[in-house]
């Protein structure tokens, strides 16, 4: 069947979004799984628009397990531009929820557009994310909710426009030629007099292979050798490639939405609103981390059973 939708708001998918956690099992356990949280867990409260002083949550829902509560507060966004300090706001509130004893502990995380969460620098404040992609695929394609995650999807304007800030149009484009005279190996997906706006702080490169990709992510410090489509096959990368964690004491492994990623620490902050030449001890630990990732990990990885399509 198919369902014709002249609009859709944040409201409906909340409402959409918070009745799915109540009562569809395999929904809600995609999301406490994603979050950590046993999956056995009953419901026992599930709130919209929940407000204290700290402002409003989209989302509350309190769950049980084995007489712990845990608070799940969700932010939902399709495409409007976030508030300042929101994520942290959640934490607070969060923690107001402890200290209320409506629960022992709790989860924030925020659900929209993969784009959104690629490209809104208040997103990337999370700790947790899913993407509304994931969600939209634990339904069949002819359902209502399916198709009303669709719908969301197609809407994009202001969370996803790009408001200039002259100080990290600058940042990339020093880092465009500094990629280029230091590391022509690296092929770094960005251009250069490119206008720049807040999201634009993790910087990703391109690597020979399809479905790999490297991503600086500099407000985490941290670097990311991405296997996209590969997140339900950690055991086999594991089994067909034993030597990449008994060799290198830095790297971690973890599931990221639909992808694995490979990871290694960075130890310097970096600001991309400062002066690119004082960060220069940062930025070149942080491309060793992307050319070694590239040039010596990426070559001796055996994927014939992690990335299915890795050929063009």
């Amino acid at each position: 069947m198919e369902y014709i939708f002249s609009d859709i708001t944040e409201r409906d998918m909340d409402m959409l979004i918070l009745r799915n956690i109540a009562e569809n099992s395999d929904f809600r356990k995609l999301i406490l799984k994603n979050l950590n949280v046993a999956n056995d867990c009953e419901v026992l409260k599930a709130y919209h628009s929940l407000a204290d002083g700290d402002g409003e949550s989209d989302l509350t829902v309190v769950v049980q397990n084995g007489g712990r509560k845990t608070g799940i507060l969700i932010e939902d966004k399709i495409n409007a531009v976030a508030q300042p300090d929101q994520a942290a706001r959640y934490t607070r509130r969060g923690n107001t929820g402890i200290n209320n004893k409506e629960y022992d502990e709790f989860k924030v995380v925020i659900v929209a557009p993969s784009e959104y969460l690629a490209k809104n620098s208040e997103a990337q404040k999370y700790d947790n994310q899913i993407s509304y992609e994931i969600l939209r695929d634990t339904f069949n394609v002819n359902s209502f909710e399916y198709q009303a995650f669709e719908r969301a999807l197609r809407k994009k304007t202001g969370g996803y426009e790009t408001k200039e800030i002259p100080e990290i149009t600058n940042f990339n484009d020093c880092l465009y030629d500094y990629i280029k005279e230091n590391y022509p190996v690296l092929n770094f997906n960005s251009e250069k007099g490119k206008i720049k706006g807040a999201q634009c702080t993790w910087f990703s490169f391109r690597t020979p292979v399809k479905d790999a990709w490297i991503i600086y992510k500099s407000t985490k410090m941290y670097v990311d050798l991405e296997l996209r489509g590969a997140g339900e096959r950690y055991q086999e990368l594991m089994q067909d490639n034993e030597w990449l964690l008994k060799e290198n004491q830095d790297i971690r492994i973890r599931k990221a939405g639909k992808s694995l990623a490979i990871e290694i620490d960075s130890h310097y902050s970096l600001d991309c609103y400062q002066m690119f030449k004082n960060q220069l001890p940062a930025i070149k630990e942080a491309m060793d981390i992307v050319l070694r990732l590239q040039v010596e990990i990426l070559p001796r990885l055996n994927l014939e059973r992690v990335l299915i399509d890795k050929k063009d």
